[in-house]
This record gives structure tokens, C-alpha cells and sequence, in this order.
């Protein structure tokens, strides 16, 4: 610190007694903790220019600098982005995958392999249906089988645009005899399928004594009402798991 700042500091403080703030606040830590960093830097890098250097070298430099605070901020700084990194990636991978639901799979009895051929060649010919010309990325059954009630299956498919194709098409799973209680959705977060969840509750204590025009249904995260959607837009949300409690309802009317 220069000496006539030190020397106002030191004026202003006389016949007081001033807490200094302790830990990183501290100025005197903050201005040592800076020495200490310029002077490592400085004897680690000859000239000191880390403008060309890699992200993930400048970070190992610090983390090899014998200054614990440095490296425990370090050592933070790359968790928060290790944890952005792992979260941005799953959301990519969520943004182009679906759910499919009511797709009957075969006796658990068979081999592993066999069950999940099965699956695949299901998925495969649900895609045929909806003409998307692709190979999925993956291909699974999710959770425990249980009697009578064929396990969910999630799909990632290779680009978004195939996810968006895929959910527009979804409608004309209805047309396809044998396909009557198959259903796909986007895949969701645990928060977000909360959310339908409990909107799905909502919209069917709504519907409770209502007419077919007077009817809502959950659509793209909202409850609104069956008369304010365009045709294309009714027959996306009644062909989505989020609202399948509407299908059986509005059928018959």
C-alpha cells in the first residue's frame, strides 16, 4: 500500500480503535494475498503472458502456486464449473430426447439381449410410423418391471431437429391400429414432471361436470382451455402423456 494512503488511513484511525475485517476482507491479507500471487506468478512464467495460455493450464498454475488461499478458490472456481459443465450436458442430451409410454415389451424371462433387441425394433418401427429417418443414440427401458405395466422407454435421438419432428408427429400414432395407448413426451426433469403432475390434477378437478367445449387440457406446461387451440395443437396435447386422462374423456363425447 503507498505510504501517503497508509498514512491517511493511519490519521483518520487515531483515538479510535478500528476492527480490521478479518479472513479475504482483510485489506492487509488482500494486499499480502496479491504480493504473494504477482510474486509466484512472476518466478513461474517468465514475461507473464498467459494470454495465449490454456484455460486449463492457468488453472494447474495456480493450483501448483504454494498459496493455500489460491488454491482453495482454485480448487472451487473448478467445481462450480465442473458442475455447470455436467448440467449444460444434460440438458443438451434432455433437449433432444422423448419418453415413450405403453410400449409392451416381452416376458422378462428372456435374455437380456433379446429384451432389448425387442425394444429397439419396437422404437424402430414407431419411427418408421412418424417417418424419421435416423438412428437413435440410445435406447432403454427405465425402472423396475412390474406385472401388467410395461416400463417406460427413453430415446435420445441424434439432433434436436429430430426431437421437434418426433413430437409434431406424435398425433399419428393414434391412426396406426395397435398404437391406440402408446404415447411419447419429452423427457423431463424430476421438478418438471412434478409440475405436470400436479397440473394434470388441476385440469381434471376442472373438467369435473364440464362439456367437451367447456374442457381444458394441459398444453406445453399450462392449463388452457380445449376451445382456445387450433386443431393440429388439441390433437399434440391429447396425444401426450401430460394429458392422457383427457383421451378417454373427450372420446366419447
Amino acid at each position: 500500500m503507498p505510504a501517503a494512503a497508509k498514512s491517511a488511513r493511519n490519521g483518520s484511525s487515531k483515538g479510535k480503535k478500528v476492527k480490521e475485517p478479518t479472513g479475504l476482507q482483510s485489506p492487509a491479507v488482500a494486499d499480502g494475498l496479491a504480493e504473494r500471487l504477482a510474486g509466484s506468478l512472476a518466478s513461474d512464467v517468465v514475461g507473464g503472458d498467459f494470454r495465449n495460455a490454456p484455460i486449463i493450464e492457468l488453472f494447474q498454475r495456480l493450483l501448483n502456486l504454494n498459496i493455500p488461499e489460491v488454491q482453495q478458490i482454485t480448487t472451487e472456481i473448478l467445481c462450480g464449473i465442473n458442475e455447470i459443465s455436467d448440467d449444460a450436458v444434460q440438458k443438451e442430451v434432455r433437449n433432444r430426447s422423448i419418453v415413450i409410454s405403453g410400449l409392451s415389451e416381452i416376458n422378462a424371462d428372456s435374455d437380456a439381449s433379446v429384451r432389448q433387441v425387442d425394444t429397439e425394433e419396437k422404437v424402430k418401427e414407431i419411427l418408421n410410423i412418424l417417418d424419421i429417418e435416423c438412428r437413435p443414440v440410445k435406447v432403454f427401458r427405465m425402472g423396475k418391471r412390474e406385472e401388467g405395466k410395461p416400463r417406460l422407454v427413453k430415446v435420445e435421438l441424434p439432433s434436436r431437429g429430430h426431437w421437434v419432428t418426433t413430437l409434431s408427429r406424435a398425433r399419428l400414432l393414434r391412426e396406426k391400429p395397435g398404437y391406440n395407448n402408446v404415447f411419447i413426451r419429452r423427457s423431463m426433469t424430476d421438478k418438471e414432471r412434478r409440475l405436470e403432475q400436479e397440473l394434470r390434477e388441476r385440469a381434471k378437478q376442472m373438467n369435473q361436470g364440464k362439456s367437451h367445449e367447456d374442457r381444458v387440457v394441459v398444453y406445453r406446461g399450462e392449463i388452457v382451455p380445449v376451445s382456445s387451440l387450433r386443431r393440429c395443437d388439441l390433437s399434440s396435447a391429447l396425444t401426450s402423456p401430460t394429458t392422457m386422462f383427457h383421451v378417454t374423456s373427450l372420446k366419447g363425447k
